[in-house]
């Protein structure tokens, strides 16, 4: 039921049936190399979290260090130092949004990035009604912002919704995404 595009080229058509919900959580890798995985209170209840004013603190001094010195960058050794300590205290956003999968014509939830999401926001603030069209998101195999690539499907090539399909963008739509988490995006309303 959960679709997370992992691999270059990659790719879903896919009609939003509501707002997204989001996780935080931080992942620790420990010693035996297994993970432990906590949710982040900042993100999920707006609430205070350790782990996040620790990794806050040393983004502080990175800042703080490269501009007193604009020579600085992240492969220095002392800023190096800082960054290796800070990954494992970073936050990670997830999003979930409930989707029919236009080529199967099944209700799916579709994991993905914050980059997604803010791509979404993106054509949101421009005016598109984004809940009303029809996406295609492909896994580029870049790194980084450029990871997922996401487009609009022209309204000329979408396909009106056969009975089933129909059906099963109902149960996306009414489906309880807080089974999976408790924070709504409320940016799509």
């Amino acid at each position: 039921l959960i679709v997370y595009l992992k691999e270059k080229g990659d790719s879903i058509q896919f009609k939003i049936a509501q707002p997204p919900v989001f996780l935080g959580k931080h992942f620790q890798q420990k010693d035996d190399k297994s993970w432990d995985i906590s949710e982040c209170p900042r993100i999920q209840e707006n609430d205070k979290c350790d782990m996040c004013e620790v990794y806050f603190q040393i983004m502080g001094e990175v800042k703080k260090l490269k501009t007193a010195d604009n020579t600085l960058a992240d492969e220095s050794p002392n800023i190096k130092e800082l960054l290796r300590q800070a990954r494992p205290l970073k936050a990670t956003t997830q999003f979930f949004f409930a989707v029919l999968d236009r080529t199967s014509g099944e209700f799916k939830i579709l994991q993905t990035t914050s980059g997604v999401r803010n791509q979404f926001n993106g054509h949101f603030e421009g005016g598109v009604d984004v809940l009303s069209k029809e996406w295609i998101l492909r896994n580029t195999g870049e790194t980084g912002t450029k990871r997922y690539s996401l487009s609009m499907v022209d309204s000329a090539d979408v396909k009106p919704l056969t009975e089933e399909e129909a059906e099963e963008f109902d149960r996306a739509k009414n489906h309880n995404l807080g089974t999976i988490g408790q924070s709504q995006d409320e940016s799509f309303e």
